[in-house]
């Protein structure tokens, strides 16, 4: 019988006349390795009548026995294309995954049966699919993450954080300014304040310190629409010049899913501008 078949990027293909009564499945443990599969499945064709183009790679590999095989494949996509003794070669033992006629060669013989994946038996009783699963549904994201390098120490960032003045200076988007009527840093403490934005119009907040670690931790809870709790964590790197640096992670958490993806393109800029502002108030103080 005449097949053809080809590596998964087409750069390899090959030719050869085959014996469809020889094709075999391997169980032994090195073809499950090599194969990435719990076995192969392989047939011989003389070598004169193989025919190769592309260029391949091979690996030589030590069978039980001591016989020494190269395995050759595509070195672009890694294909498995054949073995071959690495002399006085007879014959070529074919992968038959890459075989264009591979649905017409039905196996006749196993190999290595004591190594064989004792499933095996099983699998025509395993439930599938005629083609891939569907994709799991898209989790929404309602977290929004980011982080800013700050060449300033622990306590000089939380420093602008803790300073209700500071805080002011550098709270909101660029262009935002705030009028603070409350600000209690502590546990518990309220911290209320108006943005006016570079378009005139005013936003109130009403936010809770849910939670504050001296130096290194300041969590807001922000108890007006749109609901969410902001993390700030700050840590110590080494800086690039002189002493360290702190790295300050930013995680915004809304508490709808349709709210966070609603405003996702005001958010993720807006706290990146958060950080400039940070960054510009720490280093300025």
């Amino acid at each position: 019988m005449n097949i053809d078949g080809a590596c998964h990027c087409g750069k390899v293909s090959f030719s050869a006349q085959i014996d469809p009564e020889k094709v075999m499945i391997c169980n032994c443990t090195d073809c499950q390795t090599l194969s990435g599969a719990p076995f192969r499945t392989i047939v011989p064709a003389p070598i004169e009548s193989f025919k190769l183009t592309g260029v391949t790679r091979s690996y030589v590999k030590v069978a039980e026995s001591g016989s020494k095989r190269a395995q050759v494949f595509c070195p672009e996509c890694g294909t498995p294309l054949y073995s071959t003794a690495l002399e006085n070669a007879t014959q070529v033992m074919l992968r038959l995954g890459c075989v264009s006629q591979r649905s017409q060669l039905k196996p006749v013989f196993q190999l290595w049966q004591r190594s064989a994946a004792p499933w095996l038996s099983e699998i025509g009783s395993i439930p599938g699919v005629q083609t891939q699963l569907p994709p799991p549904p898209a989790i929404p994201v309602t977290t929004f993450n980011t982080s800013r390098e700050i060449p300033a120490t622990v306590e000089q960032v939380f420093a602008a954080i803790s300073d209700s003045q500071r805080l002011a200076r550098w709270w909101g988007p660029a262009g935002f300014t705030n009028t603070v009527s409350v600000c209690e840093f502590k546990n518990g403490g309220r911290w209320s304040f108006v943005m006016h934005g570079p378009d005139g119009n005013n936003y109130p907040n009403e936010c809770v310190f849910a939670d504050i670690e001296s130096p290194r931790k300041v969590v807001v809870q922000h108890v007006v629409e749109p609901e969410f709790r902001l993390t700030i964590t700050l840590a110590s790197v080494a800086g690039t010049g002189k002493g360290t640096g702190t790295l300050v992670s930013w995680s915004q958490a809304f508490e709808s899913p349709e709210v966070a993806s609603h405003i996702e393109h005001i958010v993720v800029p807006a706290n990146e501008q958060n950080l400039d502002r940070l960054s510009v108030e720490v280093l300025s103080g």
